[in-house]
């Protein structure tokens, strides 16, 4: 597909540890913002295509035409908003962009730069 679908999620879990907290949270409908400076723009999208797998319904949004019913997006170029949360389920977003704190309780954040996530836990 044009996303590359699934490629380089093994490398994604062999470097980070808590990516099955992340799985968790794209698989439970909720969603993920990899955040990150403009200079890693491309591992970003390369994060996002790899973790793409995991978004429910995903085969049917890239059919789509209509942007804002896309739910995945490699980078966005504006704020993120709550309204955003009805679509969208992976997001690059760039550290100029501010995300209100009133979404960020209703998303998981993946800051790329010092490799943190902000997510609920996934227990057994």
């Amino acid at each position: 597909s044009r996303y590359n679908t699934g490629f380089g999620i093994l490398n994604i879990i062999a470097k980070y540890s808590f990516v099955k907290h992340l799985i968790f949270s794209l698989l439970k409908g909720r969603t993920v913002v990899i955040y990150g400076d403009k200079q890693h723009k491309e591992s970003i999208g390369n994060i996002i295509s790899a973790l793409s797998i995991f978004v429910p319904g995903r085969n049917s949004a890239l059919e789509t035409s209509d942007p804002s019913r896309r739910l995945i997006i490699k980078w966005k170029k504006d704020n993120l908003k709550m309204s955003d949360l009805a679509n969208i389920k992976i997001v690059g977003l760039s550290k100029q962009y501010y995300i209100p704190k009133s979404v960020e309780k209703y998303i998981s954040i993946f800051d790329i730069e010092k490799e943190t996530l902000h997510a609920p836990p996934y227990k057994k």
